[in-house]
């Protein structure tokens, strides 16, 4: 298990996971977080910042990490998303964007 907000972590993931198993055949990126908060908020960007840090930037360095291990097996990446990227929800909606206000 990591925390995948920290870099450090993402690394030693990876490491270890080498050194268990010696190679890499997937890597599967499903972890993320949900913040639901008014755009209104005060502290709105720092909670943009944890929604990147934990649903974005560990996926770019998990498969950077990962290409020259998944190149030597011919592996795969597969990222998992919500179906809300898809289908939003309107309740969702109107509670992040306080549009009932």
């Amino acid at each position: 298990m990591a925390d995948l907000s920290k870099e450090d972590q993402v690394l030693k993931l990876i490491e270890e996971t080498i050194k268990e198993f010696g190679k890499l055949d997937v890597l599967v990126n499903s972890a993320a977080v949900l913040i639901a908060d008014s755009i209104k908020d005060s502290n709105i960007s720092q909670k943009c910042d944890i929604i990147f840090n934990n649903n974005v930037r560990p996926i770019i360095q998990l498969i950077h990490l990962s290409i020259p291990y998944l190149e030597k097996t011919k592996g795969t990446i597969i990222s998992i998303s919500s179906l809300a990227a898809i289908f939003p929800v309107f309740a969702f909606l109107l509670i992040f964007f306080d549009l009932d206000s």
